[in-house]
């Protein structure tokens, strides 16, 4: 028997079980601190300088190499079994030498590479489980550190949807957010993701500064809304003179946040970058605060409605923005006019004078049907809306009941012709069991 191929099979069965560990040193997710454990593993200094890929390559190369000139030997002495060993000393060295050509750095460690054959001889297999280990918690690792890049590129472009309110002049205001709030979503399910890893350690401190910066956007973002929210509905009513002179107090308020809100939105509109406006210096503090003072001022605005109200109870019937909309016009008398049906159930509107401010006379009030019914004299339209209105409502009681005694006048002198004949067809038109009333109403008076 051949005694070089027993030798030359261990040898082969060596080079594969290196080959394992080999794979788990060319990975590419390794790092300095993953290199100092593999070092204090292994004992000695391995310094992959960039050329490990290629060191170990050429290695694993020129190895083959080396086993192509050991089955080249092992072939030329199969009938000089007496001189097996020297064959295998001569593979062995032609296998060493075949491994220190093919390094870049001629085989020196401390050189910056190493080849195969360097980590065979030192018995590299056997920490095979050790460095696989080390290894996969490398690629866990970068896996993390991709997700987080990956995390940060995305609120690095994102920006806000910036447009013009209205017709006021540098005003701006911040459109749909849909997108953003998404986004934010999207990433706060990462950081969590990231911070229930075990494999977070090195990113640890990095994944914990977004876990508060996300949250401190998402806190800023929510009062962002409720303060452009509740700026923009005030707005309106204290655009006008009128609400502002009846609460000059809550008008001073709303100047203040609205001067801020101003400057505010100027910076937002030159740098609209999401994460940047959020999470600036004092910025979520200083919302919630104006928030705060907007509450107050709608509260009070809501308590001026309600003095309003309970001077005229028919104001219950309109909502807060359609009684704001005509306490927001006091001088213009006909504002009131596309509400009368609410306040009124069957009147439509109210017949005014010619005049085109000021005391404004008030004729008649007309039905939906187009019915006009004559109001006493000197009624006027000045003053609170309240106020005169409640003048009208009074007005309108007193001339049904005079129209009503005036009926039963005519009545009794035989002139309602009208009524009796729409007596008789009343009667005429009623159920078998149905009891006219009219005769009883005939005798009794009506007032």
């Amino acid at each position: 028997p051949n005694l070089a191929i027993p030798k030359l099979r261990m040898a082969v069965m060596e080079f594969h079980a290196t080959l394992p560990v080999v794979a788990d040193l060319r990975c590419p997710a390794l790092r300095e601190r993953h290199w100092a454990q593999i070092n204090n593993l292994l004992k000695f200094e391995l310094n992959p300088g960039g050329s490990s890929g290629s060191g170990s390559g050429s290695s694993g190369d020129g190895n083959g190499d080396g086993n192509e000139n050991e089955n080249e030997d092992g072939n030329g002495n199969e009938n000089e079994n007496e001189k097996g060993g020297d064959a295998d000393e001569n593979v062995r060295a032609s296998k060493e030498e075949t491994s220190a050509a093919s390094t870049t750095s001629g085989g020196d460690d401390s050189e910056g590479g190493f080849t195969l054959g360097q980590l065979m001889q030192r018995n590299i297999q056997n920490y095979s489980v050790e460095i696989n280990t080390i290894a996969t918690t490398a690629k866990a690792e970068a896996g993390l550190e991709a997700m987080l890049d990956k995390l940060v590129k995305v609120w690095k472009k994102l920006e806000f949807e910036i447009l013009p309110y209205k017709q006021r002049k540098n005003m701006w205001i911040v459109g749909g957010t849909d997108d953003v709030l998404t986004v934010l979503d999207d990433s706060m399910v990462t950081v969590s993701t990231l911070l229930g890893s075990r494999y977070v350690g090195p990113i640890q401190a990095q994944v914990e500064d977004w876990h508060s910066k996300l949250t401190k956007f998402n806190e800023t973002l929510e009062a962002w809304t409720s303060i452009q929210r509740n700026w923009a509905y005030l707005e309106n009513i204290f655009n006008g003179p009128d609400i502002a002179k009846q609460l000059p107090t809550e008008d001073r308020l709303f100047k203040q946040v609205d001067g801020w809100y101003f400057e505010f939105m100027l910076n937002v509109a030159r740098l609209p970058n999401c994460m940047e406006c959020g999470t600036r210096h004092g910025i979520r503090d200083k919302m919630v605060e104006h928030v705060g003072t907007l509450d107050k001022v709608q509260k009070a605005l809501e308590e001026f409605l309600e003095t309003k109200r309970q001077i005229f109870p028919r104001f219950y019937f309109l909502s807060n923005d359609e009684l704001l909309e005509i306490l927001g016009q006091s001088k213009n008398a006909r504002a009131v006019q596309p509400h009368m049906r609410k306040c009124f159930d069957a009147i439509t509107g109210l017949e005014f004078g010619d005049q085109a401010s000021g005391a404004i006379d008030i004729f008649a009030m007309i039905s939906p049907q187009g019915e006009k019914v004559q109001l006493t004299k000197n009624l006027k339209a000045r003053g609170p809306v309240e106020e005169w209105l409640l003048e009208v409502q009074q007005s309108m009681k007193k001339s049904l009941h005079d129209l009503f005694k005036q009926g039963k006048i005519q009545k009794r002198n035989g002139a309602c012709i009208a009524y009796m004949e729409s007596t008789v067809v009343l009667i005429s038109i009623a159920p078998p069991s149905f009891k006219p009333i009219s005769l009883s109403l005939s005798r009794s008076p009506l007032f």
